[in-house]
This record gives structure tokens, C-alpha cells and sequence, in this order.
């Protein structure tokens, strides 16, 4: 399935199910498209090797703020290896139709974390067009994140998360006074409650940065 368009029939008895294999920390962009006036509206779950329900879609916001019914998982971190199950449905679960399947798999990024004084450091070669997910172990009460480009070729832009999975903040480059960051560098500065970060490149392209996580009162 990975990698290979698959075009089903949409059912309206019952959601139609499909199964693939994954090692734990692969990353995937999931994507349902349909043509057609009378396409479905299509909705898709993820479900994990344990059967729960790990990621939801429905509609795709597109950039000039117009809705597109196909259903995209983007940039998904699995976190355990095994069998995983796409379930696909239309949204008021009568609807038939022809829909395509596209499931890629993303080459992971290398990464190396250090304890510092007052948090933590991390080393990422990252891969072109990935994006790098990191979790934190407990919610930080106040924290500093700094994504900082290492090898000259990278426009890092990065994102903070709660432990609900809200985006509490972004940033592209950084205004900061700090002259150890590049122009085209990102901090987030005094955020509450950051559970998980995300980077990636503006342009999608590889390199290796360096983020820094700076917890207050350490």
C-alpha cells in the first residue's frame, strides 16, 4: 500500500478497511482524493496495532482558505511497530463512490538529545520534506525553544503543542537581539505548557539544526 495509489469503492454499508506495516517513529502523510460533482465528502481514521482510534480527518483546509472534502493525515508520527488500519468512510455514511488512497512514508530524521543546565539540546539531521515531532516526557511550564540551522541551507520554522495537541504558538524567523541566531532562525520565547514540538524546513529541504528547549527556573 505505501507509496501506491489504491482506488477502492466507498460502501454505504460499512466503512471500507485497509491494513498496512510500520516500524515504530515512521513518519506518514495519509491522503484521500475523489473527483467528480457527485464525489463523496470523505472521512478517514488511523487506528494503531491495538485497534485505537490514533488520528482523525475530515475536511482539508487549502491555503487560500477554500474546503476540500478529500481527508489528509499529514506528517503523522507512528509510535509503535505493527499493523495499522485506514478506515475510510464517507462523512454521513451513506455515500458511495470512487475514491484513491495515496499513503507515503517519510525518511525519518536523525536526532541526538543532550541534558544542559537549564534543559535540553537536540542535534537533527533533518530530511527533505519531513517534519520533526518531538515529545516531551511532562508538559514544561515555561519554556524557551530555539530552532537554529546548523548547516547553512535551512529556514527553520517551528511550532509548540499542548498536551491536548493545540498549537499554543509558531514562529519563522526569529526578532529576537540574540546575534548567536541566523536571520532565518526560531525561537518561541516564554511559553506555557509545551507537551510537543514540531520543525521543519520553509522550503522542505535537508539539513541539520540544532533546537534548544530552555525550561525557567532550571
Amino acid at each position: 500500500m505505501p507509496g501506491e495509489p489504491l482506488t477502492i469503492a466507498l460502501s454505504a454499508e460499512a466503512p471500507t478497511e485497509l491494513t498496512f506495516s510500520a516500524e515504530a517513529d515512521e513518519v506518514i502523510t495519509l491522503e484521500t482524493q475523489t473527483t467528480g460533482a457527485d464525489a463523496p465528502d470523505t472521512i478517514v481514521w488511523l487506528l494503531n496495532p491495538d485497534a485505537r482510534k490514533i488520528a482523525y480527518h475530515d475536511d482539508t483546509v487549502l491555503p487560500d482558505g477554500s474546503i476540500q472534502r478529500d481527508a489528509t493525515l499529514r506528517d503523522l508520527l507512528l509510535r509503535e511497530s505493527g499493523v495499522y488500519t485506514v478506515r475510510v468512510d464517507s462523512f454521513n455514511g451513506v455515500s458511495t463512490g470512487t475514491v484513491t488512497i495515496l499513503l507515503e512514508k517519510h525518511p525519518r530524521d536523525r536526532a541526538q538529545a543532550e541534558a544542559t543546565a537549564d534543559g535540553l539540546r537536540l542535534t537533527v539531521d533533518l530530511a527533505a520534506g519531513s517534519v520533526f515531532r518531538y515529545a516531551l516526557d511532562d508538559a514544561m511550564n515555561t519554556a524557551t525553544i530555539t530552532a537554529r540551522d546548523l548547516s547553512g541551507t535551512l529556514d527553520p520554522v517551528l511550532q509548540v503543542f499542548d498536551a491536548a495537541g493545540e498549537r499554543i504558538a509558531q514562529n519563522d524567523d526569529h526578532a529576537s537581539a540574540d546575534t548567536r541566531l541566523n536571520t532565518l532562525d526560531a525561537q518561541i520565547r516564554d511559553t506555557e505548557n509545551v507537551a510537543e514540538i514540531a520543525v521543519w524546513d520553509f522550503l522542505g529541504r535537508a539539513g541539520t539544526l540544532e533546537i534548544i528547549i530552555q525550561v525557567a527556573g532550571m
